[in-house]
C-alpha cells in the first residue's frame, strides 16, 4: 500500500498522569504513517492529488501541544481520529507516540505507544438457517456480531423463508442480510463469521447442505477484491433472490460494484417466488 511517514516529529506536551507531568512538561515524539493512493499525484506531479504533509504536521502539533492527557495511549487514539476526520482519502493511519524520558526512579531511553486504525467501512452480511429454532439462531448470530468492539450493527431487513436451493432435500430457510460498521479488515471480518457460524452449530457436511447458521460476506464498502479465500462483492449474489431482496432493504440501489440497479436486476431474477416474508 501506498503511504507518506511523517517521522520524528517533535513536540513539547503536558501529558501524563503525574501533577509535575502536567506542570513542567517534556517533549514527545510522533512517528505518523497515512494509508493513501499516491499514484494519481506521482504522475501529475500535483499536490491535490495528495495530503499537504506541512497541514498535517500543523494539525499533530496542535493535538500534542494542546490540552494534556494523562495516557499517551488517548493522546495516540486522538492523534489517528484526527488525521481519519480531516482526510477522507487515508483508509488506514499508524501512529507512534514516544515519551523520552519518563519521570520515573529508574532509566530507560523511553517509552512508545502504538496503534493503527483503518477507516470503518459498511459491510452488508447475508444470514440463512433451516436447523432448529431459526430465528433465534439468526437472532443469535445478530448478536455475537454486534458484541464485537470492532463491529456494530446499523440496519436490518426482514425475514424471509426462502424455498433451498441447490441441494433441495432439506427444509426451508429463513433468511436476512444485516449491514454493519467496521474497521476490521474483509478477511478479519470473515474469520469472524466463519467463528460465529461455528459457536452455533455449524456442521459443514453437505454443501448447500442443512445448516444452523450461514453467514455470507456479500459487500465490503465498494470493495472488489478476489482471494482464494475471499471474493467481494459475493460471486453468486447476483443469481440469489433470497440475498438480493433482503439486501436491496438495507442499501442503496446502486450499492453493488457491478450491478447498475438492484431494483432492475430484481425484475427479472428468477426465483422470486421462492422467498417470502415470514413473520413468526
Amino acid at each position: 500500500m501506498d503511504k507518506i511517514v511523517m517521522s520524528a516529529m517533535a513536540f513539547f506536551g503536558y501529558h501524563g498522569v503525574f501533577p509535575e507531568e502536567n506542570k513542567l512538561g517534556q517533549r514527545y515524539i510522533v512517528d505518523a504513517e497515512l494509508v493513501l493512493p499516491l499514484s494519481n499525484a506521482g504522475r501529475n506531479d500535483d499536490l491535490a492529488e495528495t495530503i499537504n504533509y506541512a497541514e498535517a504536521y500543523e494539525l499533530i502539533k496542535g493535538i500534542v501541544e494542546g490540552p494534556p492527557f494523562k495516557l499517551i495511549e488517548a493522546l495516540a487514539e486522538k492523534l489517528a481520529d484526527a488525521l481519519l476526520e480531516r482526510y477522507p482519502e487515508l483508509s488506514e493511519v499508524a501512529i507512534r507516540v514516544t515519551k523520552p524520558n519518563p519521570p520515573f526512579a529508574i532509566y530507560f531511553a523511553g517509552v512508545t505507544v502504538e496503534i493503527k486504525r483503518r477507516r470503518p467501512v459498511e459491510a452488508c452480511i447475508s444470514l440463512g438457517s433451516n436447523l432448529g429454532d431459526r430465528m433465534d439462531y439468526l437472532e443469535r448470530a445478530i448478536r455475537l456480531l454486534d458484541q464485537h468492539p470492532n463491529v456494530s450493527v446499523l440496519r436490518r431487513s426482514a425475514v424471509y423463508e426462502t424455498d433451498p436451493v441447490g441441494y433441495t432435500d432439506q427444509g426451508p430457510f429463513l433468511n436476512m442480510a444485516v449491514a454493519v460498521k467496521t474497521d476490521l479488515t474483509a478477511e478479519e471480518l470473515l474469520a469472524f463469521m466463519l467463528e460465529t457460524e461455528q459457536v452455533l452449530g455449524r456442521v459443514r457436511e453437505i454443501r448447500f447442505g442443512p445448516r444452523t447458521l450461514d453467514l455470507d460476506l456479500i459487500l465490503y464498502g465498494k470493495e472488489i477484491k478476489g482471494t482464494p479465500q475471499l471474493t467481494v462483492p459475493h460471486p453468486r449474489m447476483g443469481e440469489r433472490a433470497f440475498v438480493l431482496i433482503p439486501l436491496a432493504e438495507i442499501v442503496a440501489d446502486d450499492a453493488v460494484p457491478g450491478i447498475d440497479s438492484l431494483a432492475e436486476r430484481l425484475k427479472h431474477l428468477e426465483g422470486k417466488d421462492g422467498v417470502r416474508i415470514w413473520i413468526a
